[in-house]
């Protein structure tokens, strides 16, 4: 009798369960419905009011590539869209059949109904290419407030130009940019602006780029003026230093050791010439060995330390041999 008594029980409590749930879901979808009754995506918030700001915060997962021949950088980060839509408001908690059913303070769009609000029309400035991540579902999802504010959260893979300056190359630092804009609205109708200030722009501890170190980054806001009209622009900069240690093993070491050796042989008397030549051709072969990776640094109109450096030693060497060979002629007359 006990054991039917509490099945019994709870059953009523599991109906009692599923009508609860029933009835917050027929609440749910009811304000979904009202929200896009009259709803018209074609037409940005405030329109012939003012204009729609919209907030950007980012957040730098990694920075995948960093290639100074196509004069190009690769990160992977977290972009955050927010603005205010008052076409979009709803009530946190409706009434149905005489008891308050629980609506969340804010909602999650599924994808259909992500497609049918209206959204800013940004893109990247210098992007050469990007995509928008979708495995294992794609990396975004869009968030309504009670107050009509929406956030649009997403993860994107950028590649972008940036122009680098090579003068004091291995010992550089590089300033890569990544900056937003709208396509086609100007300033009277979208404005971008930093949505928590200085913190808007952030990265993980566990950035990493081969041959670079991860200093540092800022952020800028800008008004550009086109044929077109004024727009508004961020910019969020990223600080590179190159790793020289590589260089100084590679590169400056052993040319530095020959300046030595031809300096030997002048101290030392030596009647014999073929040390200093072997010096010279060695220095020649190291330094078509090293136009391997020379050549993948980009076709600039000046020249950089290191090349600078490279001169400077091979005059060196040629002025000893021509020093030795002077020496040589006196002693023979």
């Amino acid at each position: 009798m006990r054991m039917a008594s509490k099945s019994l029980l709870l059953l009523l409590l599991g109906f009692q369960s599923v009508s609860a749930m029933s009835e917050s879901a027929t609440a749910m979808k009811q304000v979904l419905d009202n929200m896009f009754l009259q709803y018209d995506k074609a037409l940005r918030p405030y329109y012939g009011e003012k204009p729609t700001h919209v907030g950007i915060t980012a957040y730098v997962l990694s920075i995948d590539s960093f290639d100074e021949t196509n004069l190009d950088f690769t990160m992977t980060f977290y972009f955050r869209q927010t603005w205010d839509d008052p076409r979009l408001t709803f009530r946190p908690q409706q009434q149905s059949r005489g008891r308050g059913q629980s609506i969340p303070n804010h909602i999650l769009l599924d994808d259909v109904r992500a497609k049918l609000i209206w959204r800013p029309d940004t893109f990247f400035v210098k992007e050469k290419t990007s995509h928008l991540h979708r495995t294992t579902i794609m990396n975004e999802f869009v968030r309504i407030q009670t107050n009509g504010s929406v956030l649009i959260a997403s993860r994107y893979t950028v590649k972008s130009a940036c122009p680098l300056d090579m003068q004091f190359f291995p010992f550089d630092t590089q300033t890569c940019s990544l900056e937003i804009e709208s396509f086609g609205t100007t300033m009277n109708d979208t404005v971008y602006y930093w949505a928590k200030g200085e913190d808007s722009f952030g990265a993980s501890k566990d950035v990493m780029i081969p041959g670079m170190t991860f200093v540092g980054h800022n952020i800028r806001a800008l008004e550009i003026s086109l044929n077109t009209g004024n727009y508004s622009r961020l910019v969020m900069s990223l600080e590179l230093q190159r790793n020289y240690g590589y260089y100084i093993l590679r590169c400056y070491v052993p040319m530095a050791t020959f300046v030595l050796i031809s300096l030997l042989t002048l101290i030392f008397t030596n009647t014999i010439l073929e040390p200093l030549i072997h010096v010279i051709t060695i220095s020649v072969l190291i330094w078509h060995s090293n136009e391997s990776w020379i050549g993948k640094l980009p076709m600039v109109s000046y020249i950089n330390a290191l090349i600078l450096y490279f001169l400077i030693c091979l005059a060196h060497l040629l002025l000893s041999l021509f020093c030795k060979n002077t020496t040589l002629e006196n002693n023979f007359y």
